[in-house]
């Protein structure tokens, strides 16, 4: 994103040169030293035997107050490398001094300079630890009265970290003050007339040098460069882990409740709509970026799931999804799916219910979304009970059932239900009622009609009967009926009683299983015969 750079705080009452008008290649490079690009010079490669300088394009004037900061880099060897960096005020931005030990400074005169020195020269009366000093002329040798300020132990640089460096000259107070680190080290005096012989007007520079040891040297001016934040896009209802340039040291996050935390490089932001955040990344050296990350929320998918339910039981069921690309169904019995538009053949009961699809679009966005699946067992059939058993006499019957309107088959029923156990004969009858209900379903129930023979009724026949005779007992089979006409119920036929003529007789009689069957004869009394004897004689 876009970087601001803020300018650094800086000492009061100093009118301030800054190094941000003094970037790019401004500055003269001599020697072993390049510019690296950005705001960054090397003055030094890693290798042995090296001596570099850079100095500003255009002198400075010490009757004005100066001011410049910087970060240094003495390399990552400590025990085997060397040798460090000198700052240097000289009449001459082409100067180039001798290496190694001498720092790239050795012989620029006239010059003062203050350097930070890495590497233990016991011939120039260095101490054996890291160290600073004010020297003058071009000597690096602590001895000689060239040396303006002795030089002062500092913490090993040769660290692979960046250092603070920052240099003023207060023209009032003829002082000129250099901070490397929290190490402070200063020279007062008439630096114009006793080091330039009344010229004010010099050029400013750094210098370092190799030995027979080595190491990278670099000097930079301003903030390292930002790491930008890359724009992220994420879902409706996600995190996401931003995540500031890690070469800072302090983060302060513009205030905003979906951020987790406002002091750190990394904090969680869960945004509910598209959001701009912005954060201070704090250097080394008091140095500042400003950065900026969208966030680009994405609503979910717009989606939608149906099904062509209710469907019958055995049918096939149709689900459908749509406003994704990509589909995950479940539902009753451990269903699962990915296909958009899954099909389900010959389905039962425990297939109803609630079928949730996860819908995934071309972002990556989900949205869950459910259809209500109905299975319809058809209709619930009560078929009225019919007479059971049935006697094989027994005049058709209509058979009924709820819901009406169904049809009838199997054991000689008609479609509409009619049922003739003469015709169907003796012997169980499987009876079966189909019926449909308004989404088409069907449901079928069965009654079983078991079929019995009725008796086979016989009556002796007593044979023509005068009027005149005695009643007789008239037999049946089988035994136990019930006589009918002109006849006693136990079967006592008087032919007196009767009369002469025709008679209807009827035998009724019941099986085991309830059947009645009944016989007839007809029993023709005649009238009985009158004997007359006339008397003849007398003899």
């Amino acid at each position: 994103m876009k970087q601001i750079i803020s300018t650094c705080t800086v000492v009061s009452l100093l009118v301030i040169l800054t190094s941000g008008s003094l970037r790019g290649q401004n500055f003269v490079v001599n020697g072993s030293a390049s510019y690296l690009g950005g705001d960054c010079y090397q003055l030094t490669p890693d290798s042995p035997g090296q001596s570099g300088s850079f100095f500003s394009q255009n002198p400075i004037d010490l009757t004005q107050p100066f001011y410049e900061e910087a970060t240094f880099s003495f390399g990552c060897k400590d025990a085997n490398g060397a040798d460090g960096i000198v700052f240097i005020l000289a009449t001459t931005n082409t100067a180039l001094g001798v290496g190694g030990g001498g720092l790239g400074y050795e012989g620029i005169t006239p010059s003062i300079a203050v350097e930070m020195d890495d590497y233990f020269n016991g011939n120039y009366a260095d101490p054996t630890s890291d160290h600073m000093a004010v020297v003058s002329m071009g000597s690096v040798n602590h001895g000689a009265s060239t040396s303006l300020v002795a030089p002062i132990n500092i913490n090993n640089i040769e660290d692979c970290m960046d250092h603070c460096f920052y240099v003023s000259w207060d023209p009032i107070a003829r002082r000129l003050t250099t901070v490397l680190d929290d190490n402070t080290i200063a020279y007062t005096g008439d630096i114009i007339n006793n080091i330039f012989s009344g010229t004010s007007l010099v050029y400013y520079g750094f210098s370092s040098g190799t030995g027979s040891l080595s190491n990278l040297h670099t000097v930079c001016f301003g903030p390292p460069d930002l790491e930008p934040m890359a724009d992220e896009t994420i879902c409706e209802g996600e995190s996401i882990d931003l995540q500031a340039d890690e070469n800072g040291i302090a983060w302060t996050w513009a205030p905003d409740p979906t951020l987790s935390s406002l002091d750190e490089s990394n904090p969680t932001a869960t945004p509910t709509q598209t959001t701009t955040y912005t954060t201070l990344i704090e250097y080394r050296c008091g140095y500042f970026h400003n950065d900026t990350v969208v966030i680009t929320v994405l609503p979910p998918p717009d989606v939608n799931a149906s099904s062509n339910s209710p469907v019958c039981i055995g049918e096939t069921l149709n689900l459908m999804a749509n406003g994704g690309t990509s589909y995950e169904w479940e539902g009753p019995l451990n269903y699962s799916s990915t296909s958009q538009n899954p099909v389900i053949n010959n389905v039962t009961i425990g297939m109803a219910g609630t079928y949730y699809v996860t819908v995934t679009d071309a972002f990556g966005c989900t949205a869950v979304t459910e259809t209500e699946v109905e299975i319809d067992p058809g209709p619930d059939i009560t078929i009225d009970p019919p007479i059971n058993p049935m006697c094989e006499n027994l005049d058709p019957v209509q058979l009924t059932a709820d819901p009406p309107g169904g049809t009838w088959s199997g054991g000689e029923v008609t479609s509409d239900g009619i049922f003739d156990p003469g015709y169907a004969g003796v012997g169980d009858h499987i009876i079966t009622y189909t019926v449909s209900n308004a989404n088409g379903c069907s449901n079928t129930a069965e009654v079983t009609i078991n079929v019995v023979l009725v008796p086979e009724v016989l009556i002796d026949d007593p044979g023509t009967l005068c009027e005149n005779a005695n009643p007789i007992q008239m037999t049946g089979t089988p035994p136990g009926g019930i006589w009918e006409g002109e006849i006693t119920v136990g079967g006592i036929f008087d032919p007196a009683n009767a009369g002469d003529g025709p008679h209807l007789i009827t035998y009724t009689a019941e099986s085991a299983d309830g059947c009645l069957n009944s016989a007839d004869i007809i029993i023709e009394v005649v009238p009985g015969l009158t004997a007359d004897i006339e008397p003849t004689g007398p003899f």
